[in-house]
């Protein structure tokens, strides 16, 4: 059974601690309320190492306006852009396939450039035969209708017993002939020179115009020329004519005929005069 005094000392201590839990949360402010000590002391506004300092900064209206500006610039730029990058590509398919038909039209070009080439080769190459027909059927006919002039002469005895050597010329062509010019030379026959002598340089012809009928025409006499002693020796007498044809062609005809005396027929011409060159007898 408790005794008195130990009643009274709890009692005492009870009292004494109730006491000072009021005094305690009479000096002891709430918990959400900051001491004015403390309201009063400024912050740090350095920050640390450990809690760097943080800023937010609040745009404003117009700060606000032009970074949504700059968005949609932006955005429109990065359209515009892509756009413009497909653009490009389209242009760079254009001119590929532009390349391609200009190698398929220089392709096009260079095989009809080969077969113009081939074609005009050809034609040339008919055109030539054509031509070179042509010139052989003109030849041909200007060969078969000229004039063919050909002439020499004989022996011819004056009353007087002279003896001449009577020059004559006809056509046996079918075209007429125009006689330009003549020349007759007379020697002994051991005297003949290798060349006959109106080739010689500075040899003067004796021009002579006149018309030659075709064939079928007389025999046309030109001139007379004295044969000197030819009792007393062997002579030869040679020449050649100049003349034209109707398509003004010139042409020529040479001969040479050898003058002896004939056992009991005097005197006569005749072409037996093997030691002569050929310019003698040329003709074209």
């Amino acid at each position: 059974m408790l005794k008195p005094r130990h009643v009274f000392l709890g009692l005492a201590i009870l009292v004494a601690f109730l006491g000072d839990s009021r005094g305690q949360s009479r000096r002891q402010p709430p918990a959400n309320q900051t001491p004015k000590t403390q309201q009063a002391t400024p912050q740090d506004q350095r920050g640390t190492k450990d809690q760097p300092l943080t800023v937010n900064v609040i745009p404003t209206a117009e700060q606000q306006a032009a970074a949504e500006k700059e968005s949609t610039d932006a955005k429109l730029k990065a359209s515009r852009d892509d756009k413009l990058i497909d653009y490009t590509g389209e242009l760079v398919l254009v001119g590929i396939v532009q390349f391609l038909v200009f190698v398929l039209q220089l392709i096009a070009f260079v095989v009809q450039a080969n077969y113009m080439r081939r074609s005009a080769a050809e034609m040339r190459k008919t055109t030539e035969a054509a031509e070179k027909v042509s010139q052989d059927q003109i030849a041909h006919s200007h060969q078969i209708e000229r004039a063919f002039l050909c002439g020499g002469g004989g022996l011819k005895i004056h009353p007087n017993d002279s003896i001449f050597f009577g020059l004559d010329v006809q056509n046996y062509g079918k075209t007429p002939a125009s006689l330009k010019a003549y020349v007759v030379c007379i020697c002994d026959r051991d005297k003949l020179p290798s060349v006959p002598e109106y080739m010689t340089p500075g040899y003067k012809r004796e021009t002579f115009f006149d018309e030659i009928p075709p064939s079928g025409g007389p025999t046309k006499l030109l001139r007379l020329y004295p044969v000197i002693d030819a009792h007393y020796g062997t002579k030869v007498v040679y020449g050649r004519f100049w003349y034209q044809d109707i398509w003004n062609e010139d042409h020529f005809f040479s001969f040479i005929l050898s003058i002896a005396e004939k056992e009991g027929r005097g005197f006569g011409t005749h072409a037996d005069v093997s030691e002569a060159s050929p310019e003698y007898t040329n003709w074209t």
